[in-house]
């Protein structure tokens, strides 16, 4: 029988963006290059799908997918 090696393990492995269904408003703040703030104030209004699970926001990932990202002009 093979030995496991706590490498191959679920519980040890990193999650991607790939792979990841659900991000919290800090990293969708950092997708979008908004503020955490902006974010919390889109899920408020209902602009942004968010779950909340024991006092903490999560954003699924196809929320993200469907928000269009516009090129930011930036003063000279």
């Amino acid at each position: 029988m093979a030995k496991i090696e706590k490498s191959d393990s679920k519980r040890n492995r990193k999650r991607t963006p790939e792979t990841r269904q659900y991000y919290s408003l800090h990293e969708v703040a950092d997708i979008l290059g908004v503020t955490y703030l902006t974010v919390f104030r889109l899920c408020e209004r209902g602009d942004l799908i968010s779950i909340k699970l024991g006092g903490r926001r999560f954003i699924p990932k196809y929320t993200i997918d469907a928000v269009p990202l516009a090129p930011v002009k930036r003063p000279a």
